[in-house]
């Protein structure tokens, strides 16, 4: 003989209020779909077809379906929490009864179509007895199979679509520029535009036809066609005027070598210069005159990026004579600050008590021997000035400690 377990108050009002929690998140979820832009869009769409018109047509039933799930279950939470009372503790036959609601087929739900014509003692709607748990599987089925396909179109009409729009623009922007320089037009220019366009229609009306990766196919294909179209272009607009601005930007190179020369030999009266910003310059005149030699042997304009990378080069060198002439202009600056640093340091001594002390005074004469002569030792001009600020500072913490 089977015992039969039964279920006390409080374990009926727990699966009571799982029952409601798992209701409540199910109807939030539904109304969130039901406000979803794409679904709603599908509901009022006319240009429809294929699969996606098939699929929708199977979404839009199991949203129904949902619907009238939701309902019948939110009906029968109902039924037992009148059932249930509000009583402490419900009656033996009460919790027999809830028990059997919410464990047994207790939601009468329409018979699906799939489940075959009706039979002959049939009500004139049939329809097919479920427990909560299975119905809420049901539900959270269809629930899974029309959120996807809404989520597939809506890739397909927001992004995909974007993309697409963004490779018929660019289409048209080939076709300007192939115009403005008049190089021959690539056969499949015109296919890629026919085939973008067949697919923007696909896209509205069979979005679920439309996959990423062909749109991502239709971008590389037009990335081809970039490159090739760019090229020509530049290969029919810009080949002898590579050569006459590489030419121009090694000269530019040259002309601020000797500027920067001439700068140099000005500041050598002020500071000595280093030998490695002597060589480097050398290096750097040798270079542009290395890159001047191979510009001129170019045969024909048509090199295209042989000449781009002479003038990059030419570029970068002139960009290195530039840096330099910063660098030992900034040198020059910094012989004057360290000049008024000498005299600051000076005047600190005296204000602490150490204008008499012989050492303070050997090191400013030695900072000041070293950064007043010409052309000065920048190096050691700072290495001095450098000692001279320790040694105050050490003798007046030395000071200091004497008076304490």
């Amino acid at each position: 003989m089977r015992t039969v377990t039964r279920l006390t108050t409080a374990e009926i009002d727990r699966r009571i209020e799982e029952f409601r929690t798992v209701l409540d998140r199910s109807t939030v979820r539904l109304v969130e779909l039901d406000a979803d832009v794409t679904r709603r869009l599908l509901e009022t769409s006319h240009e429809l077809r294929g699969a996606s018109a098939e699929a929708w047509a199977d979404a839009s039933l199991r949203h129904a379906a949902m619907w009238k799930s939701q309902l019948a279950l939110e009906s029968l939470l109902t039924q037992m929490t009148d059932e249930r009372g509000s009583r402490r503790s419900a009656s033996p036959a009460a919790l027999a009864r809830l028990a059997a609601l919410l464990g047994g087929a207790s939601v009468q739900l329409p018979r699906p179509p799939e489940s075959g014509p009706p039979r002959l003692t049939d009500d004139a709607t049939p329809s097919v007895a479920c427990s909560v748990a299975q119905v809420f599987e049901q539900m959270s089925a269809d629930f899974a199979v029309v959120t996807e396909f809404v989520g597939s179109v809506a890739r397909a009409w927001g992004e995909l679509t974007d993309r697409l729009d963004d490779l018929a623009a660019l289409m048209l922007e080939l076709e300007k520029e192939i115009q403005r320089s008049g190089v021959r037009r690539p056969n499949d220019l015109g296919v890629l535009g026919r085939t973008v366009a067949e697919a923007k229609t696909t896209a509205k009306e069979d979005p679920i036809s439309l996959g990423s990766g062909e749109v991502a196919l239709l971008e590389s294909r037009a990335q081809r066609l970039c490159e090739m179209v760019h090229g020509a272009t530049r290969v029919h607009e810009a080949d002898l005027e590579e050569v006459v601005a590489a030419d121009r930007s090694i000269g530019a190179g040259l002309e601020a070598l000797a500027t920067c020369r001439t700068q140099l030999d000005r500041w050598s009266e002020k500071i000595v210069v280093p030998d490695s910003t002597v060589a480097e310059l050398d290096r750097l005149a040798r270079g542009l005159d290395r890159l001047r030699l191979e510009c001129e042997q170019a045969q024909s304009p048509g090199i295209g990026r042989p000449t781009a990378e002479l003038r990059r080069r030419a570029d970068a060198l002139h960009d290195e004579v530039t840096r330099l002439t910063k660098v030992e202009g900034a040198r020059v600056e910094r012989r004057d600050e360290l000049r008024g640093l000498l005299g600051a340091y000076q005047a600190k001594a005296a204000a602490v008590g150490l204008a008499e002390c012989p050492e303070i005074d050997g090191l400013y004469a030695a900072a000041h021997d070293a950064l007043y002569c010409a052309p000065c030792n920048l190096e050691e001009g700072e290495r001095c000035v450098t000692v001279l600020q320790r040694a105050i500072r050490r003798l007046q913490e030395v000071s200091q400690d004497g008076r304490v």
